[in-house]
């Protein structure tokens, strides 16, 4: 999932919350940001139910534990501005 990830957390989980929704019932989402050894960001996204939870798994998950779904978040490319493009 690609999100500009300078937002806070709070934000973070508020658009992933509105994106899980359209499996069902989001039940909890925590976003975590580890630093080391490299960089990388994930949410853990519960469902109210297992069936749900393999639709978000299968939409985009990374891995699954019952009704929970590993999710991987990536930066969104910022658009270049036109000045850039046209050299």
């Amino acid at each position: 999932m690609t999100l500009d990830l300078s937002r806070p957390d709070q934000e973070l989980i508020q658009m992933i919350m509105e994106w899980c929704a359209q499996f069902g019932s989001v039940k909890n989402v925590e976003v975590f940001r580890i630093t080391e050894p490299r960089s990388c960001t994930f949410a853990a996204v519960e469902m109210s139910a297992r069936n749900e939870a393999i639709e978000v798994f299968n939409a985009l998950g990374t891995t699954d534990f019952g009704s929970v779904v590993m999710i991987k978040l990536e930066q969104e490319e910022k658009s270049i501005p036109e000045f850039l493009r046209r050299r």
